[in-house]
């Protein structure tokens, strides 16, 4: 029998880890490859709150993103280590096919629906529990996947 407390999986399949910021949070799934971080949340009508989805870089860069596809709008956290370094706040659908990235280099991006960032600001730390599982850290990532 299903549980119906518990929400649908969007992503069957995904790893999926928490991140606390501030104090919020975030319920997201991992974007390991790259046909998972091309696709990111595209052609889904909706998330929950404080969900969303994280990419993880192999190494610091400024990574572009897109809202092709996308149903609703989203905040961009930019992460360097552990650190946010910039935000981006809703960014719409319409948007596309501009693309969106941070001002400073970064090794992880977390997207989530818009409005959930309101209490989020640069210098925040992030605190991921599955960071401590070496099968999500950047270096144990395969760099093809990506």
């Amino acid at each position: 029998m299903r549980n119906s407390n518990r929400p649908q999986e969007l992503f069957p399949g995904y790893k999926k880890t928490d991140a606390k910021i501030a104090q919020t949070t975030f319920y997201l799934y991992v974007a390991d490859s790259a046909n998972k971080q091309s696709k990111g949340l595209s052609n889904i009508s909706r998330i929950n709150p404080n969900e969303g989805m994280i990419f993880i870089f192999p190494t610091r860069g400024n990574y572009q993103f897109w809202m092709k596809d996308m149903k609703f709008s989203l905040d961009f956290l930019f992460v360097d280590g552990t650190r946010i370094v910039d935000i981006k706040r809703n960014i719409t659908s319409q948007s596309y096919p501009e693309t969106i990235y941070g001002s400073r280099a970064y090794d992880k991006v977390i997207e989530v629906q818009a409005g959930d960032t309101d209490n989020i600001k640069v210098g925040n730390i992030v605190k991921m529990r599955a960071w401590e599982d070496s099968n999500l850290r950047p270096s144990r990532l395969r760099r093809d996947a990506l």
